[in-house]
């Protein structure tokens, strides 16, 4: 009994030295992944909460933005109270004419909405027991078009004599236009088509070249160019015409599967929209120059958000509605650095990658506790023929009104695109360390990411994957500490095989 016993207690040391083994190699969880862990707050964008009201389609009329929303039309000022208007059901799209009278579609309801804002008056007009109208545009004679997106029609009401006209066409439709000879364009969904209805009332249908793409949003840009939204294919397609040809341009999202929704094109024709899967707000960036593109992505601070419409004020602001958190988003819209040239934030890309990582030129890794310190890994990769010239991180520590700076080293790859390193120092309490990475290039254009939130706890998280280096030094530690254990209690286990 006795020589079994120790026996487990040398077993129980080997356990105990590989643990402490595995801790230094990196088994242990000291190693956070970024897209586990870090919740990303992009300070550019500000978000308002209009709860209980969840806000779909708006416009946007001075400082005010009206949106459409579940049970009311809400007149939304940043700086006052909200004015409410109550409707009879949910809305989803609203515009404003020429007089200032907002119209507004409830499809629940089979009507179109109108309200007077100088006499706070709605009106709801029903057209019919099965039309569900999603879209509206409003023609240079005042009258309000609509897409239906339940019958096989698109509707007209005449505001003169507060008439209804419907015009049969392929399929159910979506987004809707009016050109600058009054003719109406709508996206035929199911029917996979572009159609338009000239003023005398004449149908024309364009069929997209690829197959199932499922037209929704559809805007029309100042140079005569539709964008089009094609939500099963995750692209966006631009159409314009030689003469009377339909001619297609193909823009495909980086992020598949993804939900196209709210176009807005802002003054230096960059084309915004949201991506409700991806909880951002996107820019399409077109070369002048060649065929190029890029995509830009924000990230919105909170998730889940579903952005549903998008719009640009006055300001150079974009507004996005927020349907899935109830808020009402704004950010301004940066300048391209020429006219010729894409902003700063296209030619750099930084790409945060994770936290405590191995620091460089040393095999310590560091855990995301209180007392230790924090390695930061950043890639930085610039687009265009200018290379990366300091890359920075600066960080509040927790109890910090200040934020410090710190060169970060470039330790893999070169100025073009490489990854760099930085260290924030021990926090000697829990809390939340703020911090952001700025990259120059040797152009002096500078870039900064979004403000990362890192939660700073003495406990432990959970463990992740370790890399083939740990597992190399564990496997070995594993074999060396088994010898020496069989070395000590040789004597023991013969006299128990005797024994036996």
């Amino acid at each position: 009994m006795e020589k079994q016993g120790r026996t487990i207690i040398s077993i129980i040391v080997v356990v105990l030295i590989a643990y402490m083994m595995m801790g230094l190699v990196g088994l242990l969880p000291n190693d956070y992944d970024i897209a586990r862990r870090f919740t990303a707050v992009d300070t550019t964008i500000t978000e308002y909460d209009i709860s209980p009201y969840q806000p779909l389609g708006f416009v946007i009329e001075g400082d005010v933005l009206h949106t459409a929303s579940g049970g009311a039309i809400i007149s939304f000022d940043p700086n006052v109270f909200p004015n409410i208007y109550p409707i009879t059901s949910g809305a989803v799209n609203i515009i404003q004419d020429s007089t200032g009278v907002l119209w507004f579609t409830e499809p629940n309801y089979h009507a179109i909405g109108e309200l007077n804002l100088s006499t706070s008056t709605v009106t709801e007009h029903v057209v019919g027991a099965t039309e569900q109208p999603y879209d509206l545009a409003v023609d240079g004679y005042g009258n309000i078009w609509f897409t239906d997106t339940w019958t096989s029609n698109v509707g007209m009401y005449n505001v003169s004599d507060h008439s209804f006209d419907t015009y049969g066409i392929s399929s159910r439709s979506f987004g809707i236009a009016v050109d600058g000879n009054n003719s109406i364009w709508f996206a035929e969904t199911n029917a996979n088509k572009i159609g338009m209805i000239t003023h005398e009332g004449d149908l024309t249908e364009y069929t997209i070249p690829k197959p199932n793409s499922l037209p929704q949003e559809l805007l029309l840009d100042d140079s005569g160019n539709f964008w089009i939204g094609l939500d099963n294919i995750d692209e966006i397609a631009r159409l314009a015409f030689s003469g009377s040809t339909p001619v297609y341009d193909y823009y495909p999202l980086e992020t598949t599967p993804d939900t196209i929704r709210g176009f807005s094109m802002d003054v230096y024709d960059r084309l915004w929209f949201g991506k409700a899967d991806s909880n951002q707000i996107s820019r399409l960036d077109l070369s002048k120059t060649d065929d190029s593109y890029t995509f830009v992505d924000y990230e919105i601070p909170t998730d889940m958000a579903f952005p549903f419409d998008t719009g640009i004020d006055a300001s150079n602001r974009i507004w996005f509605s927020e349907y899935g958190t109830f808020q009402i988003g704004v950010m301004d819209i940066p300048a391209p650095t020429s006219e010729n040239n894409p902003s700063p934030e296209d030619e750099i890309q930084i790409t945060l990658v994770k936290v405590g990582d191995w620091t460089t030129g040393s095999s310590a890794k560091f855990v995301q506790g209180t007392g230790q310190s924090i390695i930061i890994k950043a890639e930085v990769e610039s687009h265009s023929d200018y290379t990366i010239s300091d890359v920075v991180l600066r960080y509040k520590g927790i109890g910090n009104s200040t934020f410090d700076a710190q060169a970060m080293l470039l330790v893999d790859g070169d100025e073009s695109t490489g990854t760099w390193y930085g260290l924030i120092p021990p926090q000697s309490s829990a809390g939340t360390v703020l911090f952001t990475i700025g990259a120059t290039n040797s152009n002096d254009d500078t870039v900064n990411s979004i403000d990362y939130a890192l939660s700073i706890q003495s406990a432990m998280p959970e463990i992740t994957q370790p890399s083939s280096y740990a597992n190399l030094i564990y496997g070995v530690s594993i074999i060396m500490l088994t010898i020496v254990g069989i070395a000590v209690n040789r004597q023991s286990i013969n006299e128990w095989r005797r024994g036996k």
